[in-house]
């Protein structure tokens, strides 16, 4: 694949240096003065080469024994640049070499192979590429390509919901092609790249925002993977063949994955974690540190990640004075006034914390439910108020009729407003499907993205058998629990060990144990009676009755 050309530039000493071996100094034809770069002299053929992803590969020959040809590119100091050399006719075996502006050997070694490299500049100026044969003797025609891996040119973009149509791309020999998509630190991706026709082997590979190679490896396969990102920026995605000679056409898609509820560190999995109402401290299995007071007696913990940091924050919502107070909340103002102030029956008839990414900006908005008159309110929406669901009024039940169960079920990237009526098993997604009918009287709501398509599916838990009923799921009906009142179990799923899909679990109140299917360990001691398991959802909490 092609490579690129510069000149070298050679000071005064360097170009009398070349004066007295009877070489004579190019000429700019355009200015007719002698240019302050000059290739190696050694070179048969000097031509400009292009960096972008659009540009094709450039095709050259050495055509007899020792003949060496040189392409000039511009560079920039920590510039990271990729570049493929291939053969493609006769007994040639192309190795290559990068040269600095000043004349001296560059990065990625000298004669590094006839193979595709990234090498990352470490001066200003123009730099060139030599390529020859290994041994000087054998001739042959070949492609050179040079690509700019930060802010590359010539580039797609790659959408990153699972909505977003695919990105149809086609290879010719030697080429390669590239998508840019945004994402934070700490994001978790699933890339999949397909052939789809031609005798194309497709590999790929991530390239991070400031052009260094990514994670999953360097043209990890024609698969999909799974991947957690470590930079906030435009990353890229580079697709060729896994010879540079194979042709054909392939498809792209790039899904962002949910974050999972009580991702306390950034890692991509949910913490066995806990709120103790009394004292107002979170306990977090394993965190640094593990208790932080955050909170006073009658908060509610609403932990989410507010800032889009990837990393789950603290904080809590005061029903008394509809305040939110969200720790490490910086730039953002750590104390926020949103939500009705509640005296009594708080848990039914007053405002319900529901945080959630509903603008697809990677941030967890606040946001409130009324239960009373039906309403949403998300701060910084537009529209910010949203009549959606019944209401009950002035005469609010014991028990909530509908509860707010907001998630991503289209796969766009935002969240949906949605209820789930407890009364029918009924579940009303905006914009979605309405009346659902998944779930009977007494069932507990439990959607979650359990099946890895970063799409929240609907899902109930049902307290008296201990079963999970996932709709659409492999297998459907699942039991994990201990159904009727001995044991008091609570379901809480999240993504426990990083795989990308939520992990059926419950959590044992009476006696402060987390049980999770399939989980390493199975169960573990975290919590004591009364505490609040935090990858549950309050608005699900009010209806499981703790006492706050």
């Amino acid at each position: 694949m092609g490579g690129f050309g510069f000149l070298l530039r050679l000071g005064a000493a360097a170009l009398l240096v070349a004066a007295t071996a009877g070489i004579a100094p190019p000429v700019n034809a355009a200015t007719s003065a002698i240019p302050a770069l000059a290739p190696p002299a050694s070179c048969s053929l000097v031509t400009p080469i292009g960096t972008s992803f659009a540009d094709p590969p450039t095709a050259g020959t050495i055509s007899v024994p020792g003949e060496e040809d040189c392409y000039t590119f511009p560079g920039a100091v920590s510039d990271r640049m990729y570049v493929d050399v291939l053969e493609t006719s006769g007994p040639l075996t192309a190795v290559w070499r990068l040269v600095r502006p000043d004349g001296s050997s560059g990065p990625c070694g000298l004669f590094s192979g006839a193979s595709d490299r990234d090498c990352a500049l470490d001066q200003a100026g123009d730099w060139a590429i030599v390529v020859k044969d290994s041994t000087g003797a054998g001739t042959g025609a070949y492609t050179a390509a040079v690509r700019r891996l930060n802010q590359p040119a010539g580039c797609g973009v790659a959408g990153t919901s699972f909505t977003a149509p695919l990105n149809a791309g086609s290879l010719a020999a030697g080429e390669a092609d590239c998508y840019t998509f945004s994402a934070l630190a700490a994001d978790r991706i699933r890339a999949t790249v397909l052939e789809t026709s031609g005798p194309l082997t497709a590999v790929w590979r991530l390239v991070r925002p400031d052009g260094s190679s990514g994670p999953c490896g360097l043209f990890s396969g024609a698969s999909d993977r799974d991947c957690a990102l470590d930079q906030a920026g435009d990353w890229t995605i580079v697709v060729k063949d896994s010879t540079g000679s194979g042709t054909g056409t392939y498809t792209v898609k790039i899904v962002l994955r949910q974050r999972p509820p009580g991702d306390f560190d950034g890692g991509g999995d949910g913490e066995r974690s806990v709120f103790r109402p009394s004292t107002g401290q979170f306990f977090v299995r394993g965190g640094i540190p593990e208790v932080t007071q955050y909170g006073i007696a009658g908060d509610v913990p609403v932990p989410a990640d507010y800032n889009g940091d990837g990393v789950a924050d603290k904080a809590v919502y005061r029903p008394s004075t509809g305040q939110w107070f969200i720790r490490d909340a910086a730039p953002a103002a750590e104390v926020v006034p949103y939500g009705a102030p509640c005296a009594a029956n708080c848990a039914l008839a007053g405002d319900i914390p529901v945080p959630a990414d509903y603008d697809g900006d990677r941030k967890a908005d606040i946001a409130v439910y009324r239960p009373s008159t039906g309403q949403w309110f998300i701060r910084g929406g537009s529209p910010e108020v949203i009549q959606y669901g019944l209401g009950c009024g002035d005469f609010c039940p014991g028990t909530p009729t509908e509860i707010p169960v907001p998630g991503d079920y289209d796969g766009d990237g935002r969240a949906d407003i949605a209820i789930y009526r407890t009364t029918t098993g009924q579940w009303f997604i905006r914009g979605g499907p309405e009346g659902v009918p998944y779930g009977t009287a007494g069932d507990r709501p439990v959607p979650g993205d359990y099946n890895g398509d970063s799409t929240t599916d609907i899902a109930v838990y049902r307290p008296s058998t201990g079963q999970w009923f996932v709709r659409g799921g492999s297998p459907e009906l699942i039991q994990y629990g201990v159904g009727g009142a001995c044991c008091d179990d609570v379901p809480v799923p999240a993504d426990y060990n990083g795989g990308g899909t939520a992990d059926i679990a419950v959590y044992r109140r009476s006696t402060g144990q987390w049980f999770v299917r399939g989980g390493s360990p199975e169960v573990a001691p975290y919590g004591a009676p009364g505490d609040i398991p935090l990858t549950l959802p309050y608005a699900i909490r009010t209806w499981v009755s703790f006492t706050q």
